[in-house]
């Protein structure tokens, strides 16, 4: 859900032409799509215009932030709890092997897994409205100024769970 709103809103910050084309994001990774739309979070206009570029640039952090909680949820193997949580782990070291991409441990805490839908939703409804920015309307300006205190507490939660992988 995050990851398809990324992508509609990359497409139209580029305005890029959808009329029975293939989008050129079609075979990127998510990563890839969040480096392209993290170029329109700089911006040298003043006002209403570079507070939309921050929050693309909130957004997109997040988004990366996420990313990481989400794979080690998706691809992590269960262990024992330690500390009374139980742990997801991704990508372990079992015997010393390098590995080549980094390695992760959540505590499954009810709170974080709760906190991380709260921040999908407000992420999901950031970018669908950053999706519909062509032209710049009052209403999706407003909605976007409104739910700019929540993208600031949802990247700074996100920014917090992944650090504690």
């Amino acid at each position: 859900m995050v990851e398809a709103s990324a992508e509609m809103a990359l497409w139209a910050l580029s305005s890029e032409p959808l009329d029975g084309r293939r989008p050129s994001t079609d075979k990127l990774p998510p990563s890839e799509v969040f480096k392209k739309l993290s170029a329109f979070s700089v911006t040298t206009a003043g006002g209403v215009v570079a507070s939309i570029g921050s929050m693309i640039g909130l957004a997109v952090a997040t988004c990366e932030d996420m990313a990481e909680v989400r794979h080690t949820v998706v691809h992590g193997r269960p262990t024992a709890p330690q500390g009374g949580l139980p742990e997801l782990q991704r990508n372990p070291s079992w015997f010393g092997e390098q590995r080549s991409r980094p390695a992760s441990t959540l505590a499954l805490s009810p709170s974080d897994l709760d906190r991380s839908a709260e921040i999908a939703s407000t992420l999901f409804m950031a970018l669908s409205r950053i999706a519909m920015l062509n032209p710049l309307d009052s209403d999706t300006i407003a909605f976007l100024l409104i739910l700019a205190p929540d993208l600031a507490l949802c990247a700074t939660d996100a920014a917090r769970l992944r650090a504690s992988l």
